[in-house]
């Protein structure tokens, strides 16, 4: 599934987003700025997880492609309800000077087309 609105394309997640989405599940700060907690996950973990998304279909996760930048993070559709056509979204940048607090994920928001 590939989504593009003008600079800002949402993607399946591949392999080689793995190292990001690791290092910004390892960041405390972006932890405790989405509520969550912060426990170390090794790369092994980070790969299992990878695998097992390809049997949900109540979560849809994308990452957040940035012309100018590249990956830049994730957004996560969970607890899909395809009856009743409600989900929660969340998402979460990289911990980067050059991304943070520049608008992009409220940009996604606001323009994509979920």
């Amino acid at each position: 599934m590939i989504i593009e609105n003008e600079d800002i394309t949402l993607r399946a997640i591949e392999e080689s987003d793995l190292e990001l989405l690791r290092e910004m599940i390892n960041d405390p700060e972006i932890e405790s700025m989405t509520g969550g907690y912060s426990y170390p996950v090794s790369t092994y973990q980070q790969r299992k997880w990878f695998e097992s998304l390809a049997n949900r279909s109540d979560e849809l996760r994308l990452i957040i492609d940035i012309k100018e930048h590249g990956a830049i993070g994730t957004v996560m559709l969970i607890d899909i309800d395809w009856k009743n056509c409600t989900t929660q979204s969340h998402w979460k940048i990289a911990n980067r000077i050059d991304v943070r607090c520049k608008g992009y994920g409220i940009r996604m928001l606001l323009h994509g087309r979920f």
